[in-house]
């Protein structure tokens, strides 16, 4: 693609076929349903005559949540947190586009026992409700397989809460990891499975990589939640680093380039317990 050359230019009304980390004005606006005005105290950039925003800057806008109009979920605890994300504003908006008659349960609180027995209340990023149908939905990003630095406990069973829930509630609960498109062919495949889903990865940060999980079984827990979304390839789930496969949009991921330039050991995509290399690769490295 011509705009953004190596970043890739999300697109809310075609996010099936773009995919990157830039996101025009238009969609910002309709991503935290605010007017167009809202957001002139935004440093937008203009490319190839369009205002668009890098992820990590709207990131901080977001985290600033001093976006007229827009309010962020808070913790109630003494001291609020934000418990909400960008990606979680950024899939209720492909949602909201692909049904539009959907309910959505934004950050749904639910009770949960603890280790001990004791009941404790815990927010799911989404509960949705299609006509007799419940599916709760958590976002799952690179904290969850990858501890961060100011990560006091870190969970290495990648599916503790959703085992939890199903057995105390019995909704389904999907596991909608970083990898896995924001697009709207993968809403579709939460409620049928029959359809083919996608997964594309388009960050530089070596932290998302597989190799740097720290989750128990890594390389069959993205398998399970890779295969939830139908989004296994024939030749495994290397395609995800591009370029443009499945007739998408997508730059090729810049390690791939620096894997072939030798600055890189192929290790960096394979998580540590992977059996066939080629399963996880780009057929570029095979």
């Amino acid at each position: 693609m011509g705009l953004l050359r190596g970043s890739g230019l999300f697109d809310l009304n075609s996010s099936d076929k773009n995919i990157g980390s830039w996101f025009k004005r238009s969609d910002v606006a309709e991503i935290f349903s605010v007017p167009d005005a809202n957001l002139n105290g935004i440093n937008f950039q203009i490319k190839n005559g369009t205002e668009v925003i890098n992820e990590n800057d709207l990131i901080q806008v977001f985290k600033s949540d001093n976006i007229p109009g827009f309010a962020r979920v808070y913790s109630k605890a003494k001291k609020p947190e934000g418990i909400d994300s960008l990606d979680e504003y950024v899939l209720m908006a492909i949602i909201k586009k692909e049904f539009p008659s959907i309910e959505i349960q934004h950050q749904h609180e639910l009770i949960i026992p603890d280790s001990i027995g004791r009941r404790r209340k815990r927010n799911v990023d989404f509960l949705l409700k299609k006509g007799n149908r419940e599916i709760i939905v958590e976002f799952d990003g690179v904290h969850h397989f990858v501890p961060g630095y100011r990560q006091r406990k870190f969970q290495t069973d990648a599916f503790h809460l959703k085992n939890k829930i199903e057995d105390q509630y019995g909704i389904e609960v999907v596991n909608w990891p970083f990898w896995i498109q924001r697009c709207a062919r993968n809403v579709e495949v939460l409620f049928d499975a029959e359809k083919e889903g996608f997964a594309a990865l388009w960050s530089a940060d070596k932290s998302v990589m597989f190799s740097r999980f720290e989750i128990d079984n890594p390389a069959d827990t993205i398998k399970k939640m890779t295969s939830r979304f139908n989004a296994l390839d024939s030749d495994g789930i290397g395609y995800m680093y591009g370029p443009n496969f499945k007739g998408r949009n997508q730059p090729a991921h810049p390690y791939v380039d620096k894997i072939l330039q030798g600055k890189y050991g192929k290790e960096l995509f394979l998580p540590q317990d992977y059996n066939d290399q080629k399963f996880w690769l780009p057929r570029v490295l095979w």
